[in-house]
This record gives structure tokens, C-alpha cells and sequence, in this order.
């Protein structure tokens, strides 16, 4: 579950227990910036908006930072408050970039494959 506000990722058994978390703010690989979407993978993959620091971590399920794609601007790889993710049946990554009004598609190594809205 994301905590936007603390900057964290947190993670919980099916009843409700807290079982880590990882993140805190910052802007360093492995800090997170305002997490908004998060989706997993067929590996188990956590792929992270991160609206404050317009980019997209990855994460393993534990925790462990593996890699993050993306800077702040409104060209190809560039996203101004990414919001919400998903990973289609094919791999591809669609990612909502909010203050640039379109959906950005990247493979999950982070590689611009297009883009489609305003």
C-alpha cells in the first residue's frame, strides 16, 4: 500500500498485519517522492509512480531497490507527476503522466516505447 504522505511503501499479511515498509522521502535511488500507483509484476516487481520526483521506481517484494526510469519534462521518457500504472498481459508498463495530459507506455527495463493523449 502506498503511504503518500510518509513516503513509503508499506507491506501487510491478508489479515491486516504490517509487515515492512521501505522508502522514505527523498530523492536518492531506493527514497521515494509522494508514491502514488504501484504495480506488480509477473516477478513480483514493485513498479512505483512517484508523483513529487516525476519518475518510476522499481522495487523487489522486500523492499530492495532495483532500478528507476524517467526525469522531470514533457518529452519521451520525461513524465510531470506520474500518478497511476499498470502492467498489460504483454509487459508493457502504461503509466498516467498527470500534469503532461497523456498516458506514457515503457517497457519495464524503462524504455519509451509511445505515448497516446494531449
Amino acid at each position: 500500500i502506498n503511504d503518500y504522505g510518509n513516503h513509503v511503501i508499506k507491506i501487510y499479511t491478508p489479515t491486516g498485519q504490517l509487515v515492512s515498509q521501505f522508502g522514505g522521502q527523498g530523492s536518492k535511488q531506493g527514497q521515494l517522492g509522494g508514491p502514488m500507483g504501484v504495480a506488480v509484476n509477473e516477478e513480483g516487481h514493485l513498479f512505483i509512480a512517484e508523483y513529487g520526483n516525476h519518475r518510476i521506481s522499481v522495487f523487489t517484494e522486500n523492499g530492495q531497490f532495483l532500478r528507476c526510469f524517467g526525469s522531470r519534462g514533457s518529452g519521451a521518457g520525461c513524465f510531470r507527476s506520474p500518478c497511476y500504472l499498470c502492467i498489460s498481459p504483454d509487459g508493457l508498463v502504461y503509466i498516467t503522466d498527470y500534469n503532461n495530459d497523456c498516458i506514457k507506455v515503457h517497457d519495464q527495463d524503462g524504455r519509451y516505447i509511445r505515448q497516446f493523449g494531449e
